[in-house]
This record gives C-alpha cells, structure tokens and sequence, in this order.
C-alpha cells in the first residue's frame, strides 16, 4: 500500500481511483541516458488484483469503453491507440496502448493484463516521447513482462 506521503506525490485525479484495499502496486523508475532530475520518470508499474479475469470478446468491448472513459478523465488529451489480445510469453494478454499529455511532457503509455489461475496482473510502461532512448525503454519494458512468471 502507498504510505500517505507517496498518496500525496501522485495527481489528484490518480489519487482518486487508488484504493488502498483493492491495489496492490509497484512503481519502478527506468534509468535511462537522458534522465535528469527535471525530466519525467519512465516507469514499470504493476498491479495485482486478487482474481483471475478471463479475456474474452465481451470483456475486450467492455474493457475498450470503460478505459477510454477512465483515462481521458484522468489525462490530458489521452488517445486510446490500440487495443487487442496478443500473447506475453505462454499466457494471453490483454495489450492497450495510448497516449496522454502530463504538463508539458507527451506521454506514451502500453499496458497489459495478464490473467493467471489465481490472480491477474496490470503492468504499464510509461515513457517521455521526446527522449532519445524511448525505443530502449520500450524495450526494457518488453524484457521485464516477458520474464514473469504466473501463479
């Protein structure tokens, strides 16, 4: 759980869909060569829900709606680019991508959900697009959800 310091670092509309009874959450910061100290942080997050949730075609329609929805209330300018089923190593996945505005930053997002036999897992890489280095950090994203391992 998020202690209230770190609850008061996040934007306020992120703060109000957190639940601390509900989300289990890991941010990890991507160094990368143009990172600085003023510049954002491209980050690894992952959450786990305690259910495993079953992709299916109803899911994927439902799911498209109700992100696009959550994400523009939450972003700036947020354009909901894909969203489809792929495959993380053996397991299906659940593969959205979009883009958003963060102050003067222009943010690239890709997301999974990845559903297990007993949980589900939600991992979004968040990246600058200005940087020199995004296709690493895309890359370095790649890498680390396709060492998971699933219960």
């Amino acid at each position: 759980n998020l202690s209230e310091k770190e609850l008061k670092k996040l934007p306020e509309n992120v703060r109000e869909h957190y639940t601390a009874r509900n989300t289990d959450v890991i941010f990890m910061n991507i160094p990368t060569q143009d990172a600085d100290t003023k510049s954002f942080r491209d980050s690894l997050n992952i959450v786990t829900i305690s259910d495993p949730i079953p992709l299916n075609d109803d899911l994927v329609k439902e799911l498209t709606n109700v992100l696009k929805q959550q994400y523009e209330s939450m972003f700036e300018k947020f354009e909901l680019e894909t969203i489809q089923v792929t495959k993380i190593g053996e397991h299906d996945a659940l593969q959205v991508k979009g883009a958003y505005a963060v102050l003067n930053y222009k943010i690239k997002m890709e997301q999974y959900l990845i559903p297990s036999k007993k949980e589900s897992l939600v991992l979004t890489c968040t990246y600058d697009t200005s940087k020199s280095d995004a296709a690493d950090i895309i890359s370095a994203c790649t890498k680390a959800i396709e060492t998971l391992t699933l219960n």
